[in-house]
Parts: structure tokens; sequence; C-alpha cells
């Protein structure tokens, strides 16, 4: 074979080498344009991805800040409203405790003005009471004075034989005065046993036998059993005056009616001095009783008013004590429910704003996590585009190498021909030496 090239030879070996230049040309092309337009697809990506991350970003970011001025104007509103509750209890307690206080001061009030009824009340009892017993009381002396009055006149009766006991009977003798000290029941207890003792004494003294003789045969009747019988004295008196005889029997029977006399006025004395004592002091008493029934009656309506007074006295000062009371307890109550309302108040502002703080506390530890987290997002979005990017251009490295080792697969043996091909050449054709 000749290994020598012509004309033809060489220029199938140029066509053939152009036509891998141009083929290979086309192929770089080709692989050049598929990276440009995957980078700029990648690239146009991440743009994208990174405009909706930046806008989602910036909506995340603008939703938690309303979300957390959301929440805050919630908290803020629920704390205005537990204020306005606040309030509104305060004032409810106001008017409770002073309609409390009112209450009890009325009830007070009404039971003063009970009392004061009471008492003005009792004060007319006791009055006409008192007046009633006196009434009372005067009609048992009335009766008292009866007995004692129909005593007496027994007593005359009973003393009609005996001078010197009727004028025992009489007001103007004098007695030992009876002892005044007990009150008027006491006396008029007395006054009873005066009573009985009375009866009893004139009854011992009618039970007497001589005093009784003498007070029934009164000296002139000694004269009827004398003229009885002095017919007989005529007729059986002889030698004397029949007269002179009537007279000595009258004269023994005057001095026994005498002796007989002053022993029965003798046994009689101390019964009738007693009984004439004993209705001397019951006039005594009586008037005592008068007396001290009168002015029992005087004390007993000045106690009475005085006590009536003291309570009055003491209901007007208690009515002003309770209105004093109420007015202090009123100011008590409300300052009370006043201080109460202002520790809850100060409680509740101090809740508000520790949840406040602790909300924007929230809110600058939740956005900056939230930016972190963002920004890792973009960051991650970047380091996903590089790697994209890297594998696209290793992708692309792999595939220029398989083009540059097929490129040099099929021109290396067509530049080698070619090189043989000027070997040759230069060799049948040296270089011209124009020195020679």
């Amino acid at each position: 074979m000749n290994s020598n090239f012509g004309v033809t030879e060489m220029l199938a070996l140029l066509d053939r080498l152009k036509s891998v230049v141009q083929d290979f040309r086309a192929r770089e092309d080709k692989l050049d344009l598929d990276y440009r337009v995957r980078l700029n697809n990648e690239k146009r990506a991440l743009e994208t991805a990174t405009k909706e991350h930046a806008q989602q970003q910036s909506e995340r970011l603008a939703n938690a800040e309303i979300e957390a001025q959301n929440e805050l104007a919630r908290w803020t509103s629920r704390f205005d409203r537990r204020k306005v509750r606040i309030n509104e209890a305060h004032k409810k307690l106001r008017r409770k405790a002073g309609d409390d206080v009112t209450e009890h001061e009325g009830r007070r009030k009404h039971r003063l003005q009970q009392n004061a009824l009471e008492a003005e009340k009792r004060r007319d009892t006791d009055l006409a009471n008192a007046s009633t017993a006196l009434k009372e009381f005067k009609a048992k002396l009335a009766g008292s004075q009866q007995e004692f009055a129909n005593l007496e006149a027994e007593a005359f009766r009973t003393f009609r034989a005996y001078r010197t006991f009727r004028q025992l009977l009489s007001p103007n003798v004098r007695w030992p005065e009876p002892d005044f000290t007990p009150d008027e029941h006491q006396l008029f207890d007395q006054l009873v046993q005066l009573q009985t003792k009375v009866r009893e004494g004139l009854a011992r003294f009618q039970s007497m036998l001589l005093p009784n003789v003498v007070r029934f045969i009164p000296p002139a009747w000694l004269l009827v059993p004398l003229l009885l019988v002095t017919p007989y004295l005529r007729h059986a008196v002889t030698g004397s005056e029949p007269m002179g005889i009537a007279a000595i029997c009258i004269a023994a029977l005057l001095v026994i009616r005498i002796i007989a006399f002053l022993a029965a006025k003798q046994q009689a004395t101390p019964t009738a001095s007693s009984v004439a004592s004993d209705l001397a002091k019951a006039r005594r008493l009586h008037d005592a009783c008068y007396h001290k029934a009168d002015l029992r009656l005087q004390q007993d309506q000045e106690r009475i008013k005085t006590e009536f007074q003291n309570r009055t006295k003491s209901i007007d000062q208690e009515y002003k004590d309770v209105i004093k009371e109420a007015i202090g307890l009123r100011d008590l109550r409300l300052r009370q429910i006043d201080e109460k309302a202002g520790r809850i108040n100060q409680k509740a502002e101090k809740v508000r704003i520790a949840h406040t703080e602790r909300l924007e506390l929230h809110r600058t530890e939740a956005l900056p996590h939230l930016k972190q987290e963002l920004e890792a997002q973009t960051s991650r979005l970047s380091e996903t585009q590089a790697a994209n990017i890297a594998k696209i251009e290793s992708e692309q490295e792999k595939l220029w190498n398989a083009l540059e080792a097929e490129w040099k697969k099929a021109v290396q043996p067509l530049c080698e021909t070619f090189e043989k091909a000027n070997a040759e050449a230069t060799k049948m054709f040296p270089e011209w030496d124009l020195s020679q």
C-alpha cells in the first residue's frame, strides 16, 4: 500500500476532520446550552423560592407581630373588663354596705322608739297602778276605820257603867306614840292585829262576871228589892221606924255596890286601858297610813317620773350614739371596701403588667427565633441551590469530560494521520536553503 497521501485522500481527511469538528461543535454548543438552561432554571427557581420565602417570611413576621398585638389587645381587653367588673362590684359593695348600715341603724332606731313608747306606756301604767293602789288602800283604810268605829261604839257601850273607862276613849287623852317607822302596809297589818286584839279585849271584858254585874245592875236598881221588902219589914219589925231600917238597908246596898264597883273597876282597868290604848293607837295608825299612803303616792309618782326621765335621757343618748355609731360604721365600712378594692385593683394591675411583660418577652423571644428559623430556611435554600448548581456543574463537567474524551478519540487519529502526512511531505519537499 502506498503510504503517500494523495490530494483526494487529504481532502477526504479534511472533510472528515471538518465533519468531526462540526459534530463536536454542535454537541459542545448543545451541552453548553443545556448547562446554561439548567443553570438559569436553577437560578430562577432559587430566585422564585427566595422571593416566595421572603414573602412568606414577611407574612409570618407580620402575622406573628399581628398575633402578638392581638394577644396583647385580648389580654388588655380582658383586664379592662375585669377592671370594669371590679369597679361595678366596688360600687355594689359600697351601696350594700351603706344599705346594711342604714338597715342596722333603722332597726336600732325602731327598737329605741319601741323602748321609748314602752317607757311612756310603763310610766302611764305605773302612775295609774299607783293611783289605783292608793284608792284601794284608802278603801281598805276606810273599811278598817269603819270597823274600828264599830269597835269603839261597842267599847263605849261596854264601858257605859264606867265613866273613867269612857273617858279613856276620848280623842283628847294622851297615849304613847306608836312606832311610825314601818310603811303603810306594815302599819295596816298592825291595824288588823289591833282589830283582833280589841275584839279579844272587849270579849274578855264582857266575859268578866263582876264588871258585868256592875254593868247590868246600876245603883238605882237597888231600890227595887228595897221597895219589895219594905211592907214585910213594917209587919216584921216592931219598936223602930221602918224608914230607918230602909235607910240602913239602902246604905248597906250602896256600900256593897260601891265595893263591887271598885272591885270590878280594879279588875277591868287593865283590859279597858288596853282596849282604849289600842283604839287610840288605831286612830293614830289610820292617820299615819293616810299620810304615808299619800306620801308613798307622791314618792312613787316622783320615782316613776324620774325613772321615765332617766329612761328617756338614756334612750336619747343611745339614739345619739346609734347615729354616731352609724356614721362611724358607714365611714369604716366604706373605707374598708375602698381599701379592699384598691388592693384588688393593685393586684389586678400587677397581674396585667406581669402578663404584658410575659407577652412582650415572648414576642421579643419569638421574633428572633422566627427570624433565625426563616434565615435557616433561607440558608437551606441557598445550600440547596449551591448543591444543585454543584450537581449541575459536576454533571456538566462529566459530560464535558466525556465529550472531550470522545473528541480526543475521534480527532487524535486524524491528527496523527495529518502529522504523518506532514512528516512525509517534509521529507518529500524539504525546506529551501536560500544560502545554497
